[in-house]
């Protein structure tokens, strides 16, 4: 499964509300994305196209999102990838289940 999804600043920051987050270099103009979010996101399309909820995830970051980048998410039953629109890698890793 692929998606692309762009993190506005009202998802933003609804995101650092809830998560209590005030980290500043997540609230600045070019806020970085925290990497939570971007795990929330993996997380929740997963389930919602294979069904299967993982009981763990392992990812490993390689560099920021930036807010407004158009993210590439590539989501598959084992492994994922986040690049972004110059095919840069933001992250990659796996799902771990029971």
């Amino acid at each position: 499964m692929k998606f692309y999804y762009k993190i506005s600043m009202n998802i933003l920051l609804n995101f650092l509300s809830i998560s209590h987050d005030t980290n500043p270099i997540h609230q600045q103009i070019n806020a970085v994305i925290p990497g939570n979010l971007l795990v929330v996101l993996l997380e929740k399309n997963y389930q919602q196209h294979f069904n299967q909820v993982p009981t763990a995830i392992k990812i490993n970051f390689q560099q920021p999102a930036y807010l407004n980048d158009n993210l590439l998410f590539e989501i598959s039953l084992t492994k994922f990838q986040i690049t972004n629109s110059i095919e840069q890698l933001i992250a990659e890793g796996g799902w771990q289940f029971d």
